[in-house]
């Protein structure tokens, strides 16, 4: 049988779905993550933690398929757009900013209110600024948090995470990227002049390859695979 598996993380819950070749599900499996609030606005989730939550909804939508994992062909990830996913400049987990936080929501707003915003900005992205937006977060941790900024490695979202921790290679995708702040949506790239006038420049050279949506973007690792019951190679 010929098999195929999305896992999605959401705001509150990643789950993972396998189907057979026709569309028809086999089975689902969801864990809720843990949301971090400990101050006003803040929503963020333990990047490691996520990882084993993951990994456990992988293995209980196999038991609740009752399908050889040899019969999975091919596995897609999806998520909540918008954000922020880190590692160090290390490898090891940096922050993981949910959609849903509103902290950067004063320097958003002070580049909208700005009168070259629809100029520099608006006119590359098509975008005005909200709270989840990645590039008023970066913004905001490059002011409060000038520690952790400067040792951001790579930058993620939410797909891209789920892709990691079963591929451990960095990508993001282009259909997210474009949802950051600083995509130029004409010219389908990185805008350069966008980050600069963000005053955060710095983050061109932590912008992991791009990819298109229907790319391949990696297998399954031997480690990955001892922890989820999957096949090394998917």
């Amino acid at each position: 049988m010929t098999c195929f598996m999305g896992i999605d993380l959401g705001g509150t819950i990643v789950k993972a779905s396998i189907f057979d070749a026709a569309g028809r599900e086999l089975g689902t499996a969801g864990r809720r993550t843990r949301l971090i609030t400990d101050e006003p606005g803040q929503a963020e989730r333990s990047i490691s933690e996520t990882r084993e939550l993951t990994f456990a909804a992988i293995r209980d939508a196999l038991e609740t398929a009752g399908i050889s994992p040899g019969d999975i062909a091919g596995i897609s990830t999806t998520g909540h757009g918008k954000g922020l996913y880190t590692l160090r400049r290390d490898g090891s987990p940096g922050e993981g900013i949910v959609s849903m936080d509103t902290r950067s929501w004063e320097f958003g707003e002070s580049f909208m209110n700005a009168p070259d915003f629809d100029e520099t900005i608006y006119s590359r992205t098509f975008q005005p600024f909200w709270p989840g937006h990645t590039a008023p977060i970066l913004v905001w941790l490059k002011h409060t948090h000038p520690g952790q900024y400067s040792d951001i490695g790579h930058i993620m979202l939410a797909k891209d995470l789920l892709r990691y921790f079963l591929t451990d290679e960095v990508h993001v995708e282009k259909t997210d990227i474009s949802g950051t702040g600083f995509w130029n949506n004409l010219e389908s790239r990185v805008d350069e002049t966008i980050l600069e006038r963000l005053g955060i420049p710095e983050i061109g050279k932590v912008i992991p390859d791009v990819l298109e949506s229907h790319d391949p973007a990696g297998s399954v690792t031997r480690d990955a695979a001892a922890a989820t019951g999957l096949v090394e190679g998917t």
